[in-house]
């Protein structure tokens, strides 16, 4: 599957019946932006991008100027409402790796089906 065909709750729910657990949470391979957050006005924006991937001035809010707090996300445990959000709309690289885990094990799961966009002919290992 691509990760524009896979909710992250979706991914949960496969690595919840595959880890034989509801105590799941999703890992994903690096922190990215959740939202600004303006302290002074209250003002929020969901950003969702890679840390480090916006510059000093997004940093500031929009209404009043002031610079916003950067709230971060690195895992999803099946609560936050951003499991409707599909794998390519998190900001996270295509053609990634998500960890899932539970108290006592793990498992990977490794996004194929993007696997020909990111990799163009090197994908084909049957040439």
């Amino acid at each position: 599957e691509r990760s524009s065909e896979v909710l992250l709750a979706d991914l949960w729910k496969r690595a919840c019946h595959d880890l034989a657990s509801r105590d799941v949470t999703i890992e994903f391979s690096r922190d990215v932006i959740h939202k600004f957050v303006c302290s002074s006005c209250g003002d929020e924006e969901e950003k969702f991008v890679p840390v480090g991937s916006v510059s000093f001035e997004q940093g500031r809010c929009p209404k009043d100027g002031q610079m916003r707090t950067v709230r971060t996300v690195h895992s999803f445990d099946g609560r936050e409402a951003y499991g409707q959000r599909s794998l390519d709309q998190l900001g996270v690289p295509l053609f990634d790796v998500f960890t899932a885990r539970t108290e006592n094990a793990e498992i990977g799961y490794l996004i194929a089906g993007d696997q020909q966009e990111i990799l163009g002919p090197a994908a084909d290992v049957s040439k």
